[in-house]
């Protein structure tokens, strides 16, 4: 419910400046609700929780997107769906959102996605630059290492097709 009153006054911003302080703290609200439920997984078990945890994570996402600097919230929650979804899977809950896990995200939308055009050369040459400039800061650290070089993988392959740049990250190394 949080959630979608944060996204909901989120939208609502631009027209109505007061409504930024309950959009955030509608936002802080589900934020918290989801990390205790989290905290909480190994005793809950219910279809309808499993999918009420994506859906806030989705909002919350999506909320992302409308707010000044919300890039890294944006990435934050975008791995918050898969960590969601992960907890929910090995608990063997059902979710509503299943099909938009594995293979299924790319098969449904390989039609569309042909016809994506190339990203502009110049905005691919500033993300391959500005990835491979924090080489240095990922040495030593196999996490962030590894991570770099599957950025870097993704930039590179955004020469080619911004289709096969996305799917190399998400594991299927593009769309066959």
């Amino acid at each position: 419910m949080h959630s979608i009153l944060g996204y909901s006054a989120s939208q609502l911003i631009c027209s109505d400046p007061s409504l930024i302080e309950p959009a955030m703290a509608h936002r802080l609200k589900a934020i918290k609700a989801v990390k205790k439920s989290l905290a909480e997984a190994p005793k809950a078990n219910t279809f309808e929780e499993g999918n009420a945890l994506m859906a806030t994570c989705f909002a919350l996402t999506f909320q992302s997107v409308i707010l000044e600097d919300g890039m890294a919230e944006f990435m934050t929650f975008v791995r918050g769906i898969v960590i969601v979804a992960i907890q929910m899977y090995i608990k063997g809950a059902k979710l509503l959102f299943g099909d938009y896990l594995g293979e299924a995200p790319a098969e449904a939308l390989q039609p569309f996605l042909e016809e994506v055009p190339l990203i502009e050369k110049s905005w691919v040459d500033a993300a391959v630059v500005a990835i491979k400039g924090l080489e240095p800061l990922c040495r030593g650290m196999e996490v962030e290492g590894t991570y770099q070089v599957k950025l870097l993988d993704m930039a590179e392959k955004c020469y080619v097709s911004a289709v096969e740049g996305e799917f190399s990250f998400l594991g299927g190394g593009g769309c066959q």
